[in-house]
């Protein structure tokens, strides 16, 4: 915390980021922080759920301390769901019933990489960046919403008229 905010602030702004990529705008956060092994002042492992302004929840799990633990994202909607292993590139996905997953293509696309070409190319005028600055304040309005959670135990408005939770 003393050097940037922890975990929340380290990984938790990137699930903040992939929430609005794919949600939209974030209006409520519950959030839990916990040192549970390593000797650190802030949280080594968070849990949080964040509601979209329709409705919809996203929830995310966090941890320095469990090394062994899987590295995805998973989204749920009506017309199916897709997971991706961040660790291996693959991916998985399922109908709208959800009795049949298929496997994506075996070949691992790299995110750093394709991360850092976009960059480029947008250095180079080739492309406009997918992500504003507007994109990376409202990430970190989700996030001091989600600590003001941890600290307080209680559900943070952050915008608008959240669901009643």
């Amino acid at each position: 915390p003393d050097m940037g905010g922890g975990l929340f602030w380290e990984s938790g702004v990137h699930s903040a980021d992939m929430f609005r990529f794919l949600v939209g705008e974030a209006a409520a956060v519950y959030a839990r922080g916990v040192t549970r092994t390593q000797a650190i002042k802030g949280a080594d492992t968070i849990s949080m759920v964040i509601e979209g302004e329709r409705g919809e929840l996203g929830m995310v799990e966090q941890s320095w301390s469990s090394p062994h633990s899987e590295n995805r994202i998973e989204v749920h909607g009506e017309l199916g769901s897709i997971a991706i292993d961040h660790n291996t590139g693959r991916g998985r996905f399922s109908d709208t019933n959800g009795t049949r997953w298929l496997q994506t293509s075996e070949k691992r696309i790299d995110r750093f990489i394709r991360e850092v070409a976009h960059f480029l190319d947008c250095v180079e005028g080739r492309a406009e960046p997918i992500m504003t600055g507007v994109d990376g304040v409202e990430a970190m309005r989700v996030m001091e919403a989600a600590m003001q959670s941890a600290r307080d135990g209680k559900r943070v408005i952050i915008r608008g008229r959240a669901a009643a939770g």
